[in-house]
Formats: structure tokens, sequence, C-alpha cells
């Protein structure tokens, strides 16, 4: 049973405030462990909301993957996940006719830059 001190007659309402605030701290801990968001690049809020939608979205497209593949685990199929898109994204760079050379161009271009 909770109880509390309040001056305001809906306690209910209080509750449900205080549920939901536990609901987005459980959110942010499954963000920040889970999906690795421990910083933000910059103070803009527009780029930290930014990174929050991007965060969410790559969530929740790894759930879809977990319980369409029936992995129990968040973290594997995190890393299947991920490993199933790159081997995708170099099999339909590959399969282009230029695609060796703009992989090698590109490729060339980022240890350079290293």
């Amino acid at each position: 049973m909770l109880s509390f001190v309040t001056n305001l007659w809906d306690h209910l309402h209080i509750a449900e405030i205080y549920r939901q605030r536990w609901d987005i701290e459980v959110l942010f801990r499954f963000m920040k462990q889970e999906m690795n968001l421990t910083h933000f690049v910059c103070n803009d809020a527009n780029a930290i909301q930014n990174m929050l939608y991007f965060t969410m979205i790559a969530a929740m497209l790894v759930l879809i993957y977990k319980k369409r593949n029936g992995i129990r685990s968040f973290k594997m199929a995190k890393i299947q996940f991920f490993k199933e898109l790159t081997y995708s994204i170099l099999l339909d760079i590959l399969e282009e006719p230029q695609g060796v050379d703009w992989l090698k161009q590109n490729m060339k271009k980022f240890i350079q830059r290293e």
C-alpha cells in the first residue's frame, strides 16, 4: 500500500505521474545499457532529439527482428541483426557493376581520414 502526504486531493493522478516517470527511467536505462547511448555528441536540442529518435527506431527494429527470429537474448538479436544488415549492404554494393570500385574508393577515403 502506498501512502502520500500532499495538499492535493487527486492522489491517483500523482501516483500515475510517478508511474510514468518510472517508465521513462526504465526506457533511458535500456537505451544506455542495451543501445550504447552513453553520451550526446553536442548540446543542440534538435541533435539530441534526433539521437533519441534514431536510437529508439534502432531498438524497435532489433526487437522486431528478435521476435520474428525467435531469439531469446536482446544482445544476441542485436549482434545478429547488425551482422545481417552489414552483410546485406555489402552484397548489394558488390552486385552493382561498379560496386567493387566504389567500395575500394570509399574505403581508401575513409582510411586516409583516420
